[in-house]
């Protein structure tokens, strides 16, 4: 056997082992708040990028290809990407789908984060509690951990957000991930 049909049959025995670990190297962190006020469900969304994946997107941002970012540019990329995640997020309270839409702009922070913010209608629920489920489209394609931060916060006159399954109880920790993460959560209405 020459070298070269050595050096194949290596590779060929490697690719399985290469294809059982995920990268790490786009995996995404994520923070969600979920909250109910004046009728609309809000949903932030904090992504903590790789460096890579912020340098790939000054990339895509740089549409002149003039080697300068300006505000338009960034603007747009950024109105592109969070009506990119808004289809990829899938809400449904009571069995219904709702639709989110991208409000404000989102706001970057030094440690590579960008956080998007999300609302869909609502409309007036009745008190008693409501069962609901947010599903992360996005994390199918970039995995990555994730916090859910203040579930269940307020007081008992507060429309409240409260966690039906944590990750600890499907047994992942906060630091794994799994395949795709759905919230599910029951929305708690006072009387």
């Amino acid at each position: 056997m020459n070298t070269f049909s050595r050096v194949l049959l290596l590779l060929a025995a490697l690719v399985p082992v290469a294809w059982a670990h995920e990268s790490p190297v786009d995996h995404v962190d994520r923070e969600f708040r979920l909250s109910v006020k004046d009728g609309m469900f809000n949903v932030s969304y904090r992504l903590g990028l790789t460096e890579r994946a912020v340098l790939m997107q000054f990339h895509a941002m740089d549409t002149n290809g003039d080697g300068h970012i300006d505000d338009a540019e960034a603007d747009a990329f950024f109105t592109a990407q969070a009506k990119l995640l808004a289809g990829l997020l899938r809400l449904q309270v009571d069995g219904q789908p709702l639709a989110l839409t991208p409000t404000g702009t989102v706001k970057r922070d030094l440690r590579l984060g960008q956080t998007y913010t999300f609302t869909a209608l609502l409309g007036k629920i009745t008190s008693g509690s409501h069962l609901g489920s947010l599903v992360d489209g996005y994390s199918r394609m970039y995995p990555g951990a994730f916090h859910w931060r203040s579930p269940g916060e307020g007081g008992p006159k507060d429309i409240r957000i409260e966690p039906v399954v944590v990750p600890q109880d499907a047994g992942l920790s906060q630091r794994e991930h799994p395949p795709w993460i759905e919230l599910k959560f029951n929305i708690v209405v006072p009387q």
